[in-house]
């Protein structure tokens, strides 16, 4: 057959019901018609991000906030940070050196927009989660214009769907509540300005439009490297979205592969990586596991995923050891896990000649998990609810087309009929997916509501654990009643000593437990917790300059106070108890030279005030001291 004849034959689909028709048309009909318009599709869905997501805007800093924005020294000092932030590690702003760096977060764009923040609002939580909401919205707007334009051309309301499911997922709720995660957010939206200018460039011809998208994916990956995905799925949408031959397609994905090669080239320069050996399973969850226990569990993790995505519920911040612990083969999970995912990719292999929508969104979903699925690199993440926020947007395109194929097959009388259906379906999903995402967002409020929150979903979970530890810790100043405030304490204890169980050399965990003994005044318990933090790793510099400082302050105070109850001995012994625990401490030496005059012992005095100016030359106290060492007659 002709094309002429092809286009004689074929039946242009008609709208369900034209402007003028409205006053004839049914319930049903209007609805639609209101829903499928362009302006009301936008504004539903910058009100819907609003109202699912408005109440994270009152929410604090959380999690990582405090490593990439709160106590990251580039991003504190605001716009005269920038240099650093964008030629160095991502964490550099807070560790202070590559010491502990393996080159593997060089993502300075989300860290230039909180330095700007910074150095226009000040501490300002608030305004950092309104971007996050903003960022949102803007791109479920590009979303639509993209899935009206390309994806869904005949079916508008497909598209808004499609974009209203992405929109309302709960999973998403870490991506936006936590600030930290700005970088999946602008990634993401890069992205689809990218998807969506390089198509418009492929069916326009405007080169514009090419450099526009050329432009944004280099942004995209300056955001987070999750980008590099596109490689594969840029190709794959100018194959499914338009008509242009292979040769084609592939001319047109060569200048993305350029700005991979300078985007890499950038990176390593800026950023070596370094083969630091880690020694932390948090920090590198296969730490503890066989290679067929790594290859199992990352299998069975990929399964979990889809699982997540279709049943959002627990939803936590952390999945690291032992909440998911290692697998074997011989785990049914893994063959589960497996079977779907093969089962999904044989479908979609097949399909992929069809054209077909759902193949197309299983193929862009199992591109997007790749880079994240430790099956090439491990990433120091076991699982993360955050790396669903691209490659859902694939399996969203796919349930709407699934869903729409499957009210087609139930044959409906009239369109009302599928109209109701369809409507109960995406109320529930709406109500539900409200429901828990306003609730998330709530817990995501800051440390202390979250962990509290998430070590009840993953009890498992050491890092869950002690951050319940740190977060009870934390919560006792703004309690005043002492029976409360000691009740808050041994439920950090508990936390703590849960966190240790599940993993013996967890640091962080004697840090916590230490800290929560401090509070209840139980120092022989703290020196202990500290000491075997000390033991696990001798260099830390938290231990230099936060816990053993101390136990120097408290020797110190012990030592003044059994001073002035003329208890000499004690005093002596809590001096040098502090000096053990500081040696650095220019307090600890001037009040053991007071000790010493007021014994009469001059000589050791003289010695102690001279080390305490050495430390600080501006110590008043001392220098009198001194002076006063001089004209006594001894």
């Amino acid at each position: 057959m002709s094309k002429k004849q092809q286009q004689k034959n074929s039946v242009k689909p008609k709208p369900l019901a034209t402007k003028p028709l409205l006053k004839s048309a049914s319930f049903a009909e209007k609805v639609i018609w209101f829903l499928s318009d362009k302006r009301n599709q936008l504004l539903l869905i910058a009100g819907i991000t609003l109202a699912f997501y408005g109440n994270s805007i009152l929410n604090e800093y959380a999690l990582d906030d405090g490593v990439f924005y709160t106590h990251n020294s580039f991003v504190q000092s605001g716009i005269s940070g920038i240099g650093d932030i964008f030629t160095k590690e991502s964490l550099y702003g807070f560790i202070g050196s590559d010491s502990k760096n393996t080159g593997g977060r060089w993502r300075p764009l989300s860290l230039i927009t909180f330095a700007l923040e910074k150095e226009w609002f000040g501490t300002a939580p608030h305004i950092s989660h309104f971007v996050n909401v903003l960022l949102l919205a803007l791109t479920g707007i590009v979303m639509l214009l993209f899935l009206r334009k390309y994806v869904f051309k005949e079916s508008p309301l497909a598209a808004f769907i499609t974009t209203l499911l992405f929109i309302i997922h709960p999973v998403h709720t870490e991506a936006v509540a936590n600030i930290k995660s700005r970088d999946e957010l602008m990634s993401w939206l890069f992205l689809v300005l990218t998807l969506y200018s390089s198509l418009n460039f492929i069916t326009t011809k405007n080169y514009k439009q090419l450099w526009l998208s050329i432009l944004y994916y280099f942004l995209a990956l300056l955001s987070k490297e999750n980008g590099i995905s596109f490689i594969a799925i840029l190709p794959l949408s100018f194959y499914f979205f338009t008509t242009e031959k292979l040769k084609t397609i592939a001319l047109v994905t060569l200048p993305f592969i350029a700005v991979v090669v300078i985007y890499w080239l950038m990176r390593i320069s800026f950023v070596p990586f370094v083969n630091n050996h880690i020694t932390e399973v948090e920090d590198a969850p296969f730490l503890f596991a066989t290679p067929a226990q790594q290859l199992a569990t990352k299998l069975m993790v990929l399964g979990k995923y889809i699982v997540l995505l279709f049943w959002p519920n627990p939803l936590s911040a952390d999945y690291s050891y032992n909440q998911v612990p290692y697998v074997t083969f011989s785990d049914w999970r893994v063959w589960l896990s497996i079977i779907v995912q093969a089962a999904l990719l044989i479908y979609a292999v097949v399909k992929i000649r069809d054209k077909s929508l759902i193949a197309y969104g299983i193929l862009f979903y199992f591109l997007s998990m790749f880079i994240v699925s430790n099956l090439v690199l491990d990433i120091g993440v076991l699982m993360a609810e955050r790396f669903l926020y691209q490659a859902s947007f694939g399996v969203c395109i796919a349930v709407v087309v699934a869903g729409n194929e499957l009210l087609k097959k139930l044959n409906f009388k009239n369109i009302s009929q599928k109209f109701t259906t369809a409507s109960i379906v995406i109320v529930a999903v709406v109500l539900l997916s409200g429901f828990q995402t306003i609730q998330r967002n709530s817990e995501w409020k800051n440390d202390m509501t979250l962990w509290p929150a998430d070590v009840k979903k993953v009890p498992n979970s050491a890092r869950a654990q002690n951050g319940c530890a740190m977060s009870e810790t934390l919560l006792i100043d703004g309690v005043t009643d002492t029976v409360a405030k000691m009740k808050l304490l041994k439920d950090a204890v508990i936390h703590a000593k849960l966190a240790h169980a599940i993993q013996p050399t967890y640091l962080q965990a004697w840090f916590n437990m230490g800290t929560a003994y401090y509070f209840m005044n139980n120092i022989d318990s703290t020196i202990y917790c500290w000491e075997q933090a000390k033991k696990l790793e001798p260099n830390n510099s938290m231990i230099k300059t936060k816990y053993f400082p101390e136990l120097c302050v408290h020797f110190v105070n012990a030592g003044l106070a059994a001073a002035s109850k003329k208890d000499y001995a004690m005093a002596k012994s809590n001096f040098y108890r502090a000096l053990h625990y500081n040696n650095a401490s220019a307090e600890a030496w001037y009040n053991l030279g007071g000790f010493y005059y007021t014994t009469a012992n001059y000589d050791s005095a003289r010695i102690a005030w001279q080390q305490c100016i050495k430390l600080d030359p501006d110590y008043t106290n001392a220098q009198n001291g001194l002076k006063a060492l001089t004209s006594a007659k001894y």
